[in-house]
């Protein structure tokens, strides 16, 4: 069975009379409270015909309060995490089953704590980070639309510089003729459409999902994008003599450029900027070089006629 967003379902009324129901019982996906998902863990995770259960006793709370995490502004103007009083269902069911298929199909046995988080590893953020990159990879099929493009209006339009989950305005053309990969987006639960006077505003469903999301984003810039890239994004952000530093040299600006042309829809507008500007830092650096050797054959001129007019005298 697939969920659909409540705003669509409008859409299917010419077809009811195809459902053997006719549609006639809905339910909405809300957040679940806490006590809720942990009851949903509880039950849902009994062994049948067994007065065993395929989870201890704590992992029901250790998942349900790592979901249920939210960002909050302390006085002193810091943000910090801390449980919050509702988890996002799709998101429990995502973990749980990335749980179940790892430690009680593949090893026969119950669910720990362990297996929730060990040695600085957390299952959730990985299961919450595989989905995103699986539904992100799945929104682009079939578009003109980069998954580059897409993870990087996420990364910034949706999750501040300081990682605070943000909204953003929802423009139809948004990604021209391809802004299906927004709706995808939202039928899969990454992003969420909320409609406030009038308007339609997207944002990510819970703010659990931004610290994987940001993790996913970095992992996927640094196997994808070019060297000269990833230097251009530290350009951006750098101030002082450190941007200097940062530019391409007269070789590495050469294979910059032939990527550039080869793959001009690849390089954005920052990376071009970039480029331009380290173009004019290899012609600073060749002139230097050149009017310093200007200078030393000057130097030199004069030093030789010196010693041919003491030789002279």
């Amino acid at each position: 069975d697939q969920d659909h967003r409540e705003d669509r379902a409008a859409e299917l009324q010419p077809y009811l009379d195809f459902f053997p129901t006719s549609l006639a019982f809905r339910y909405r996906l809300d957040a679940l409270g806490v006590e809720a998902g942990r009851e949903v863990i509880r039950e849902t995770a009994k062994a049948p015909q067994s007065a065993g259960e395929w989870i201890q006793a704590d992992v029901p709370a250790v998942i349900v309060n790592d979901l249920s995490t939210v960002s909050v502004l302390g006085e002193d103007g810091v943000e910090t995490l801390q449980p919050g009083p509702v988890l996002e269902p799709v998101q429990l069911q995502i973990v749980c089953r990335g749980l179940w298929d790892k430690v009680v199909r593949a090893q026969r046995r119950p669910i720990t704590v362990d297996d929730v988080n060990s040695h600085g590893h957390s299952e959730v953020n990985r299961a919450l980070g595989d989905f995103y990159n699986e539904e992100v990879a799945r929104a682009v099929e079939d578009t003109d639309v980069s998954e580059r493009a897409l993870r990087e209006w996420i990364g910034t339009e949706l999750i501040s510089p300081s990682g605070v989950r943000t909204q953003c305005l929802y423009e139809p053309a948004m990604f021209g003729e391809d802004n299906c990969v927004i709706g995808r987006l939202v039928d899969a639960h990454v992003l969420r459409l909320e409609k406030r006077a009038g308007r339609d505003w997207i944002e990510l469903p819970h703010d659990r999902l931004v610290g994987p999301v940001r993790e996913s984003n970095f992992a996927w810039a640094n196997q994808h994008l070019k060297e000269f890239q990833k230097r251009a994004q530290q350009w951006h952000t750098a101030s002082g003599e450190y941007t200097r530093l940062l530019l391409l040299n007269e070789k590495e600006l050469a294979q910059a450029n032939a990527y550039t042309q080869a793959h001009p829809r690849h390089v954005n507008e920052k990376e071009r900027e970039f480029l331009k500007a380290s173009e004019q830092e290899v012609s600073r650096v060749r002139d230097q070089g050149r009017n310093r050797r200007r200078i030393w054959m000057i130097s030199g001129g004069f030093v030789l006629a010196l010693g041919v007019l003491g030789i002279a005298w």
